[in-house]
């Protein structure tokens, strides 16, 4: 199995988590990093560095260190664990990890549901677009540009259909918010277009990301 692998950096607890989980997942397979990059076609030294600890993995190379591990067999249940500490990993890294899944039965107007749908985004890790949509059926069902004015509070899906996919896409259950997008849309007045001057910043003194004015965006590739 070659050297030990260093020893994990406790300062960031969450990505420690993930990258030990990811240690143990190799060990079970018995595989080495270069037995690994071989059924990847992803270099032994990117998979090694996803379970370093010392960052947190890009979406795309973790989910090809699981397919290394796993192959065409795996456990759904290891899968999503993994996934879950990912994101609260990437929530400890961007500054969100305050955040709690939000509830859609407090939704009570379009703009809640937008502040609502961005908090939804960053409590998955905010993953890149194209991993949002791929998992929400297609650009048929999420064009990118679609998704960028929902995450950067543009703009609230145009149809149910749409907002399904994207909370599934979140991975997250969909009928509350099936449910609160009636009763909102049945309510009141249409409302599809949202303050464009809102998104997620920096808190002043804090280092953590809060609501409020401000020009930055969530670009194609979700960083």
């Amino acid at each position: 199995m070659g050297r030990l692998e260093k020893a994990l950096d406790l300062s960031r607890p969450c990505r420690a988590a993930m990258a030990n989980s990811l240690r143990e997942i190799r060990k079970d397979a018995g595989l080495t990093y270069s037995q690994m990059a071989e059924k990847t076609g992803v270099s032994g030294a990117t998979l090694k560095r996803a379970a370093s600890g010392a960052s947190v993995p890009r979406f795309s190379t973790l989910i090809s260190y699981m397919r290394g591990c796993f192959g065409g067999e795996y456990s759904a249940e290891t899968v999503r664990r993994v996934l879950a500490e990912w994101a609260e990993a990437r929530r400890e890294e961007r500054g969100t990890l305050h955040l709690r899944r939000p509830n859609p039965l407090l939704v009570e107007d379009h703009h809640e549901l937008s502040q609502a749908l961005q908090e939804l985004y960053e409590y998955a890790g905010a993953p890149p677009l194209r991993e949002i949509q791929r998992r929400a059926g297609g650009p048929l069902f999420l064009p990118l540009s679609t998704l960028a004015r929902i995450v950067n509070g543009q703009a609230i899906p145009g149809d149910m259909k749409q907002l399904t996919a994207f909370v599934k896409a979140c991975w997250t259950k969909a009928d509350d918010w099936e449910h609160a997008w009636e009763r909102l849309i049945f309510s009141g007045p249409q409302w599809p277009l949202l303050r464009s001057d809102w998104a997620w910043r920096p808190l002043p003194g804090t280092g953590v990301l809060g609501r409020g004015l401000s020009g930055a965006r969530v670009g194609h590739d979700g960083s």
